[in-house]
């Protein structure tokens, strides 16, 4: 009846001395100077003896050790580059400390992720020893980590356990990196960085709505930034702070921050952002932009994205809400594919120079299948859903398949849909609902929803024949008289809507137009004049 619980002893009493043999060999060897491929230890107990070893046993027997210790004794001293293994039999021995350093935790500096010790040194620890041996991935495990202020260097990764879950109250779901105080979480200085990488993490300001001046991540000057599947929060200035370099990545974000409240001087203070940027050939995809409002309705300083003198960056498929202004855009060359600004207190989409003197403007700038909805929240008829200043060299901006619309139940409404002050714009299948377009507002016989419009602009005097391929309405702001003689590439059965703006273009009545009163016409500002394409001709329909 006793033999199992002989045998039990006795596979015990064996374990116990092969583990002592190991130990005493592997002490020997390290003492003579020899390295170890691997430790058989566990193949030499069989299924069995490693069960045993792993169970209560080893718990017994070294629970005062490291593993180290308990292996090899505690009078080895050797750390994870002393160690070496194989993963599988036939395949290339490594040490332990090469296979660690391919992504090191920062618990192992010392972090503590509590959410109440001040983790910044110990998280620039890290990065220094990752810069140290030329970069690295670097881990947080979930906790929330307090730091403020730790500077970053080329090629190295943070990364996280993953999205945090959505919501203010669910902060800690994550591996969160809050402020310990007023300043920059993360920041470079001095030379440019590279290939930076931020995954699965969660950056948070301090919880007071705008009472310290917390900024999440400032790069000096960068190229090759990413960041994929990160959340930012409760920043009283910027999120993301861009400030030269380009060719960022972001994907997958939501992003908030910028809850300054007051009134702002300008132009001694620039405006803020959620996410600021001044570099180029940045691509941003699938990502959420939100911010707060200011309470100044006179200079709007609160924006979700700024674009800063930044060229050639391309947005789809994001969101900019809740702030001032969604986007404010100045600089060349940007692109934006099914974007949506909604809920601004001011302009949705705005394109503009905040210095007029310095700024580059927005020029060639493309909108496809954009959608801004119920801006405009500080009042009734103050801001625009797309709104376009006059200026120097804002020109060549082009809207197609974009929308304009708000909600018949709010407060607030829109005031235009599109104002157009720079005057070189080519808008396609633009539909309006809910409030005037600027070029259209107060004109009488004007009631499309959906048009495909461009103003044309002739500064000389003489007569010209604009291209109207595609268009539906035409829109003239001459300095000087004009007639039109003719319309080039109009197509059998097209009708075109003639606007302007002053009293300087006419329209001649010849082989090619056929205006109602037979003669040539002046048009008259704010009166709408419909033309039809049959066989060639244009004639006038209303």
């Amino acid at each position: 009846m006793n033999e199992p619980n002989e045998r039990a002893d006795n596979g015990q009493e064996q374990a116990v001395e092969l583990i002592e043999t190991e130990r005493d060999t592997a002490a020997s060897e390290m003492s003579g100077g020899k390295t170890f491929s691997r430790r058989k230890l566990l193949t030499s107990l069989g299924i069995a003896g490693a069960a045993l070893v792993s169970g209560s046993l080893v718990t017994h027997t070294f629970a005062e050790q490291n593993v180290t210790g308990s292996v090899y004794g505690n009078d080895c001293d050797c750390n994870a580059d002393d160690i070496s293994y194989r993963l599988a039999a036939g395949l290339t021995e490594r040490t332990v400390g090469d296979r660690l350093r391919e992504s090191v935790s920062v618990k192992d500096f010392g972090a503590r992720g509590d959410g109440v010790t001040n983790d910044t040194a110990a998280i620039q620890a890290a990065i220094d020893y990752l810069n140290s041996i030329g970069g690295g991935s670097l881990y947080f495990p979930t906790g929330v980590y307090r730091a403020t202020g730790v500077q970053l260097y080329s090629f190295i990764t943070l990364r996280g356990p993953g999205h945090n879950v959505w919501g203010f109250a669910n902060r800690g779901k994550g591996a969160v990196i809050k402020s310990w105080s007023a300043g920059k979480i993360f920041f470079s200085a001095g030379a440019t960085v590279e290939n930076i990488t931020f995954d699965g993490l969660t950056l948070v300001g301090l919880e007071s709505f705008g009472t310290e001046d917390t900024q999440g991540i400032v790069l000096h000057w960068s190229i090759g930034v990413i960041i994929n599947n990160c959340d930012f929060f409760l920043f009283k200035h910027e999120a993301f702070w861009q400030q030269g370099g380009g060719t960022l990545r972001m994907h997958n974000c939501k992003i908030f921050g910028v809850s300054r409240k007051g009134v702002f001087p300008f132009p001694d203070e620039r405006r803020r952002a959620t996410v600021r940027l001044s570099g180029h050939d940045n691509m941003i995809t699938n990502t959420e932009f939100g911010g707060d409002y200011s309470g100044d309705q006179v200079n709007l300083p609160n924006c979700a994205v700024k674009l800063e003198n930044a060229a050639g960056n391309m947005f789809a498929n994001c969101v900019f809400e809740g702030a001032d202004v969604g986007v404010m855009i100045a600089g060349p060359d940007n692109n934006f594919v099914n974007c949506r600004a909604d809920i601004n207190y001011g302009h949705g989409f705005w394109f503009t120079r905040e210095d007029p003197e310095n700024d580059v403007p927005p020029w060639r700038i493309r909108l496809s299948n954009c959608w801004a909805h119920r801006n405009g929240r500080y009042g009734r008829n103050l801001f625009d859903n797309f709104r376009i200043e006059s200026g120097k060299y804002i020109r060549d901006i082009q809207m197609t398949n974009c929308r304009s619309s708000n909600w018949t139940q709010d407060a607030w409404v829109h005031r235009y849909g599109l104002y157009d002050g720079a005057g070189d714009t080519l808008v396609v299948a633009f539909r309006d609902e809910g409030a005037a377009t600027k070029w259209f507002d107060g004109i009488a016989g004007y009631s499309g929803p959906q048009a495909s419009f461009k103003q044309q602009v002739v500064a000389s005097s003489g007569t010209a024949t604009p291209d109207v391929t595609g268009l539906s309405v035409l829109r003239f702001n001459n300095s000087e008289a004009k007639t039109i003689a003719g319309f080039l590439n109009g197509v059998n059965g097209q009708t075109l809507d003639l606007i302007t703006a002053n009293s300087y273009t006419s329209i001649s009545h010849n082989a090619a137009i056929k205006t109602n009163e037979l003669a040539t016409k002046a048009l008259v500002p704010d009166k709408l004049y419909r033309f039809k394409c049959i066989s060639g001709i244009w004639y006038e329909t209303n």
